[in-house]
């Protein structure tokens, strides 16, 4: 029987988390199940009861002594020392395998981890070779190679490295149970099996190696490590059903436990990714209560981010406050305004909202304040914008812009915030567009950028440049896929195109594209508008009955039927009566149009409206009715110049059919007057020549037909007028002349 004690083994202490680390942060999932051997190696227990193999000389078991109270006192020097001159000089006695890992051990604690690793390979093959073997010594070396191994791989990071310590941990326990030893050194080595594994890359691996942990060791002290590494790695492995319930576990069994915050932290986040709020509230509002706790910051983000996601806008903006008050550095206590002032907003409280973007505003941009000041100042640039007060949203965005970079994300959103107030702002439509060409070449490729480019090609067609809008919105829609913003930026483009070719001239292109969008889409809240400017683009196109069979369904829904909404009645109203009086179905036309004058008589199309009713009460021979609205037109002080020359000669038309041709003829002179355009002024001449002949006024006739033969043309008076006049001259005995205007009709 021995009777000096065996050397002592330190006791292991967990690592320390680096400074600043969070360990919420996606740190390695057993960042808090794995002990560090770095230069704190177990060594310990106490005497073996056992003999080794064989019997040590009394010589060799001396120094055996000798050299372990050494060891037991931390004097590693001295003793590798004396556990060198033991080997050397009993280099076959029984204690030597033993001997060999002790001062493995020391050198281990002097930090030479390769000499340690050389002693420790050497004692389990002496383990091996001695007579009857050393079971327990070859286990507590192949234990320690394995750890010595894991914290090489720690140190050194690479995935092959934590597949070699993984390896030789296996090598420990694989072995039978006398040379595993101790519940407590398997349990340590299961344990970094599996944080080895997962290091490595094998991560189904390193899951059943936890899982295999659970159920081995239940009542091992690393429990709750390895509880909360496996919540760790099945949340990062995309489990996470698997990973809320380790977690939960862990909670229930360890409330006190020093991760017992940083668990809730993490469960309230799986909660919320699982669409869970009110859970993720109530795991971390505890936690947020507490100032004094480290994770309290980190708790009441998660708080106010579960408010919001339950709409509690008002409870989540008081939330963000708090955290806003609470933060020590001014980058993150300005971001908690930001959420602060968005959870404002969202409660319809605009007012808290834009004191807390104002607040982040004031003062100088000082380092670190930049990027928050330039955020604040595109919310409330947006945030203005929604209030209607695009003059406030200039201001924002300007101020945002002294302090932002160039090629920041936010400076492209504060581009586009300016550009929206400055379209907004009346004569500043140029300045909105040098704005938008700004954000496209300064941030090329950024998604903004193709908003950008899609209000443009609308400004330009408000502006009524539709040719330089066609152009944008195909350069829009040539752009890759993943640079444009969304699909319902696609179609509000592929209707700016339609309408650009509308405006063009081109009213068929522009049918077939608003038929193209309308197949292509088939839910959406423009569509009954698409379809009426789809009716627009047939009317244009005269496209008669093609345009009545689309418009018709329309303008007789209510808004809110066959998808039409309250705006588009009128338009669609117009549009179908202006197709029925060309089908030559003006008494179908009729209510259609009395019903634009008594629900919509303040619309803006009115005056069109009442153009198509004097043609539709002329054609279904109600004289009075269309003289009626004639005589209304023209004295209604809002009529627009465009249509006052065309107004007066409706007049005159209604004037002519109701037998009064000398006050037809005013009206076509003042149709005249009023600038309607060579064509139609040539029109108001022909009418104003059959108004005298009718009058017996044959000279003056034939003066205003020779107006209209002998001016600008040819139009579709030209051809009445000639013949008109050369039948006038023939009747009053200017033959020659006459019959030059037939032959003229006959060429």
């Amino acid at each position: 029987m021995l009777e000096a004690s065996e050397p002592r083994r330190r006791s292991g202490r967990r690592a320390p988390v680096a400074p600043g680390t969070r360990r919420h942060r996606r740190p390695s999932p057993a960042a808090a199940v794995v002990t560090i051997l770095v230069g704190a190696v177990m060594l310990a227990g106490i005497v073996r009861a056992a003999e080794p193999p064989g019997v040590p000389a009394p010589a060799a078991r001396a120094a055996y002594n000798a050299a372990a109270a050494l060891q037991n006192r931390g004097a590693w020097d001295l003793a590798v020392t004396a556990w060198e001159a033991m080997l050397r000089d009993h280099p076959r006695d029984p204690l030597v395998p033993r001997a060999t890992h002790n001062l493995g051990l020391c050198l281990l604690e002097e930090g030479k981890w390769p000499e340690a690793r050389e002693r420790f390979n050497a004692a389990v093959e002496a383990a091996t070779t001695l007579p009857g073997g050393d079971a327990e010594t070859l286990g507590r070396a192949r234990y320690e190679l394995g750890r010595g191994a894991f914290a090489e791989a720690r140190r050194s990071g690479a995935p092959q490295a934590f597949r070699d310590a993984a390896t030789a941990l296996a090598a420990y326990l694989d072995g039978d149970a006398a040379s595993r030893g101790a519940p407590a050194r398997v349990a340590e080595a299961r344990s970094l099996v599996a944080e080895a594994l997962w290091q490595s890359g094998d991560r189904d691996a390193a899951l059943a190696a936890w899982e295999r942990f659970l159920r081995e060791h239940p009542d091992s002290p690393r429990v709750a490590d390895v509880l909360y590494g496996l919540g760790v790695a099945r949340a990062e492995s995309g489990d996470a059903a698997a990973a809320a319930s380790a977690l939960a576990t862990f909670a229930e069994r360890f409330p006190d436990h020093e991760f017992a915050e940083e668990v809730a932290i993490r469960r309230a986040d799986l909660a919320l990714a699982a669409g869970q709020p009110v859970d993720a509230a109530r795991l971390v509002v505890e936690v947020a209560k507490r100032k004094e706790s480290p994770r309290s910051l980190e708790a009441l983000e998660r708080l106010g981010t579960a408010l919001w996601r339950q709409e509690r806008h008002a409870a989540a903006a008081a939330a963000f406050d708090m955290l806003a008050e609470r933060r020590g550095d001014v980058p993150a206590a300005a971001a908690a305004t930001l959420s602060a002032a968005a959870a404002w907003a969202a409660a319809g409280k605009v007012d808290e909202a834009r004191e807390r973007l104002a607040s982040v505003l004031r003062g100088p941009p000082d380092a670190g304040r930049e990027g928050p000041m330039a955020e604040a100042a595109e919310r409330l640039a947006r945030l203005e914008l929604s209030r209607g007060t695009p003059q406030a949203a200039l201001d924002a965005a300007d101020r945002g812009l002294a302090v932002a970079k160039e090629n920041a994300p936010v400076t492209a959103r504060l581009l586009r915030a300016r550009a929206d107030a400055l379209a907004t702002l009346p004569d500043r439509r140029d300045e909105a567009l040098a704005t938008l060409e700004r954000l496209r070449s300064t941030h090329t490729g950024d998604p903004v950028a193709a908003e950008a480019l899609a209000l443009e090609a609308a400004l330009l067609l408000d502006a009524g440049r539709a040719a330089q809008a066609l152009a944008a919105a195909d350069r829009y829609l040539a752009l890759p896929a993943d640079q444009r913003h969304a699909a319902a930026d696609v179609s509000f483009v592929r209707a700016v195109r339609a309408e650009a070719l509308l405006a063009s001239g081109d009213p068929r292109a522009s049918a077939e594209a608003y038929g193209a969008l309308l197949d292509s889409v088939a839910e959406d809240p423009r569509r009954g508008h698409w379809r009426v400017r789809r009716g627009a683009a047939l009317v244009a196109d005269e496209a008669w009955q093609e345009g009545h069979d689309l418009l018709g369904p329309l303008a007789g829904a209510a808004p809110g039927r066959e998808g039409i909404e309250a705006d588009d009645v009128p338009e669609a109203l117009l549009l179908d009566a202006m197709a029925l009086v060309e089908l030559g179905r003006s008494v179908e036309a009729l209510p259609r149009l009395e019903r634009l004058a008594r629900d919509f008589a303040d619309g803006p199309r009115r005056h069109e409206a009442a153009l198509v009713e004097i043609r539709a009460r002329r054609d279904t021979g109600d004289v009075r009715g269309a003289l009626a609205v004639a005589e209304r037109l023209v004295g209604d002080p809002d009529l627009p110049a465009a249509l006052a020359g065309r107004a007066w000669f409706r007049l005159g038309q209604a004037r002519c059919d109701d037998g009064n041709d000398a006050a037809a003829i005013e009206a076509y002179r003042e149709a005249r007057k009023r600038g309607a355009g060579e064509s139609l002024a040539a029109s108001a001449l022909l009418a104003e020549g059959w108004c005298h002949e009718a009058l017996g006024d044959l000279a003056a006739a034939e003066r205003a037909w020779t107006e209209v033969v002998d001016g600008p043309g040819p139009f579709p008076a030209t051809l009445p007028a000639l013949v008109a006049r050369g039948d006038v001259r023939l009747r009053t005995g200017a033959a020659a002349a006459g019959l030059a205007d037939a032959e003229r009709v006959l060429v």
